[in-house]
């Protein structure tokens, strides 16, 4: 019976899986096309099924204000450390706030994983024009 249970589980974890798929990928084309309410709903249905999904936390911190992103990025990025998007995110939205000093450490941990990113190279210009470290600080890393 074991036998027979075994891979009817898998199946039914397969078409969960790909339902899951299905859902984010469709809160990404509605995202991308603009239709942002519709994203907003269909990352949050993402979340429901499956709370541990970085990737939808990420997009969803998009279409929220710098508070709640935060709160969404700091959850991406605790489920998957090296999540360059989310790290990206992060910075951004933390200098936007003044919060260079924690800025700071998402920049770097984004730059250990990416050093050739242009995203990166810009959040480190803006850490740097701020006023929060100085170019040695920058160029050092």
């Amino acid at each position: 019976m074991s036998s027979q249970t075994e891979p009817g589980q898998r199946f039914a974890a397969a078409v969960m899986n790909y339902e899951k798929n299905n859902q984010l990928m469709q809160a990404i084309e509605s995202h991308q096309a603009g239709r942002l309410t519709e994203a907003l709903q269909a990352y949050q249905r993402v979340l429901t099924v499956d709370n541990n999904n970085y990737v939808a936390l990420n997009n969803l911190s998009l279409l929220l204000d710098d508070s709640a992103a935060l709160q969404m990025l700091r959850m991406a990025i605790e489920l998957a450390p090296n999540y360059l998007d989310a790290l990206i995110n992060i910075t951004s939205r933390l200098i936007n706030k003044n919060n260079r000093h924690e800025a700071l450490k998402y920049a770097q941990q984004a730059k250990e994983i990416a050093p050739q990113d242009a995203r990166v190279t810009e959040l480190l210009r803006r850490l740097e024009t701020s006023g929060s470290c100085t170019a040695e600080v920058v160029q050092s890393w």
